[in-house]
């Protein structure tokens, strides 16, 4: 099973469950009848994502809205399609290898968060090769210490710093052909308790209320 510490754990739409670990990633063998009386007792295998070394630690695991996993470990971004991975790396246009957040929006595209202070990262696919859009303080943010990634009901990313929470919003297609979008930063002044954000503590309700952690 799963070993070296859990850091995260997510269920697919076939129910098999996800575990990411500090030595490893790993997936229940079979789906896990969830509400069932029996006792939780799933066995797992451990996935290896090309380049993966002995004690590489895995942070977070997410399914898009294709199906397809992706998985953030200290070797680079991950992605499971069917059985087959592939992997993305810092030569891709990652400004690290070391990835800890992931996040889908709307468009099917993915944004990454670092362990380390990178800031983030905007990965689309949809001409048909991958385009890789970095953002730091010089862009936008006013930290690039990351410790959560998340989408609201109204489609804006939220990312939470040790320096308050930046909101990144689409703008739409310039004449250029890109989307440069807005950040909108808020923090104590605003009514945040304190700057520093903990790590995954972003909660969206029923109500479409956001609930942060700091």
């Amino acid at each position: 099973g799963p070993v070296g510490g859990v850091r995260s754990v997510m269920v697919d739409r076939q129910g098999h469950v996800w575990v990411s670990a500090g030595l490893g990633l790993f997936r229940s063998r079979a789906p896990v009848p969830f509400g069932a009386p029996a006792r939780f007792d799933a066995a797992f295998e451990q996935q290896f994502p090309p380049g993966t070394q002995a004690g590489e630690q895995f942070l977070k695991t997410i399914e898009d809205a294709n199906g397809r996993v992706w998985a953030a470990g200290d070797l680079g971004l991950a992605l499971g399609s069917h059985g087959v991975w592939t992997r993305f790396h810092k030569q891709d246009g990652l400004r690290s290898n070391n990835l800890a957040q992931l996040a889908e929006d709307r468009d099917g595209s993915i944004w990454v968060g670092y362990r380390d202070a990178f800031g983030v990262s905007h990965l689309d696919f949809s001409q048909g090769k991958l385009k890789v859009t970095n953002y730091t303080t010089s862009t936008g943010l006013h930290s690039e210490k990351t410790l959560f990634l998340s989408f609201d009901t109204s489609g804006r990313l939220w990312v939470g710093t040790d320096h308050g929470i930046d909101i990144f919003e689409h703008t739409g297609m310039d004449h250029a052909g890109a989307d440069p979008g807005v950040w909108r930063h808020y923090g104590r002044s605003d009514g945040l308790i304190w700057d520093d954000c903990n790590s995954n503590a972003f909660l969206m309700d029923k109500g479409g209320g956001v609930w942060v952690g700091t």
